[in-house]
């Protein structure tokens, strides 16, 4: 006849090692939240910026469809009988125009660029899912 193993050996694991296991789990998954939370954080950053940019950009494109569809109004002293007519836009004018130009080009620059680097990025996503 066979007896049954008294006392400690009903149990298999002491609970030490039941409280260590999950534990050592735990450590070792730390670096692996800390890695996604960062990369979300990456993602989030990266989505508002390009989203400010996007958002710049139709502010200046609606400035200058609002421009062109009404041309600046007259000044009082462009009124008739107080001084020779003046042209609405000053002289200086066609340099602010040409800066601005500059800097549509360089957004449009950027948004090709900011779009490059989301696509590496999606790329690199696909890549380690």
């Amino acid at each position: 006849m066979t007896t049954r193993p008294v006392g400690r050996r009903w149990y298999q694991f002491s609970l030490r090692r039941l409280l260590l296991v999950p534990l050592m789990l735990a450590l070792a998954l730390v670096p692996v939240a800390w890695v996604s939370r960062e990369r979300r954080q990456l993602l989030r950053a990266r989505d508002e910026a390009l989203r400010a940019v996007i958002l710049a950009e139709r502010y200046r494109a609606e400035l200058k469809r609002r421009e062109a569809a009404h041309p600046a109004t007259p000044r009082p002293a462009d009124l008739p009988g107080d001084e020779a007519p003046q042209s609405a836009r000053p002289a200086g004018d066609s340099a602010v125009i040409e800066q601005l130009q500059r800097e549509n080009a360089e957004l449009k620059a950027t948004i090709q660029r900011l779009r490059r680097e989301v696509e590496r990025l999606e790329a690199g996503v696909r890549r380690s899912s």
